[in-house]
C-alpha cells in the first residue's frame, strides 16, 4: 500500500487490523474484440464505447470503475468502509483474476460546511506495465486529497 501524506495522518485514526474484506465479488471480466476489461456495476454505453483496436481499456476502467462511498459523516468509519471495499476487490482480484495485475486507488474528500466527506474507489487492469496512476509517493504528494493505492497481483 502506497499513501500520500495527507491519508498517512488519517491512516493513524484507523485500526487497519479491523479492515476485513466482505465474502462477496462484484467485480466482473468482459472481452471486446481488442481485448479484456474488468467493471463493477454498470458502464452506461459501453457497446458503442469500444469500436476500435486502440481504445484505451486502461482509460474506460478509470472511468467506469467508480464507487462512491458517504454513508457516515465520521471519517475514521469512512475511511474505514473504504477500506474494507478495496480490501474485497482485492481479494477477488487474487482469486479470480489473479494473472492479472490491478492498481486500486482511494481517495478521500473530507467534505466542508455544504458536502459532507466521501470515498471514491477505482480500479484498472495494469497493461504491458503502464499504470494510469503511477503507485508513488513522490506522485500521490501531488494530489490535494487525501489518496492511497493499492497494488495487486504484480510484483514492485
Amino acid at each position: 500500500m502506497v499513501f500520500n501524506t495527507s491519508m498517512e495522518i488519517l491512516l493513524k485514526n484507523v485500526r487497519l487490523q479491523d479492515v476485513r474484506p466482505k465474502d462477496i465479488g462484484f467485480i466482473w471480466m468482459k472481452h471486446s474484440p481488442w481485448g479484456k476489461y474488468w467493471g463493477i456495476g454498470d458502464f452506461w454505453g459501453l457497446d458503442q464505447l469500444i469500436q476500435t483496436s486502440d481504445y484505451d481499456l486502461m482509460d474506460l476502467e478509470w472511468q467506469g470503475n467508480e464507487l462512491y462511498i458517504n454513508d457516515t459523516t465520521d471519517v475514521s468509519k469512512l475511511l474505514l468502509s473504504g477500506l474494507e471495499t478495496m480490501a474485497t476487490w482485492k481479494k477477488q482480484m487474487e482469486t479470480d483474476y489473479s494473472e492479472t495485475p490491478f492498481d486500486i486507488i482511494l481517495s478521500l474528500d473530507e467534505g466542508d460546511e455544504d458536502v459532507p466527506p466521501s470515498i471514491t474507489l477505482r480500479f484498472w487492469a495494469v497493461r504491458n506495465h503502464s499504470h494510469y496512476i503511477i503507485p508513488a509517493i513522490a506522485e500521490l504528494d501531488g494530489f490535494s486529497q487525501p489518496v492511497l493505492m493499492e497494488q495487486v497481483n504484480y510484483e514492485l
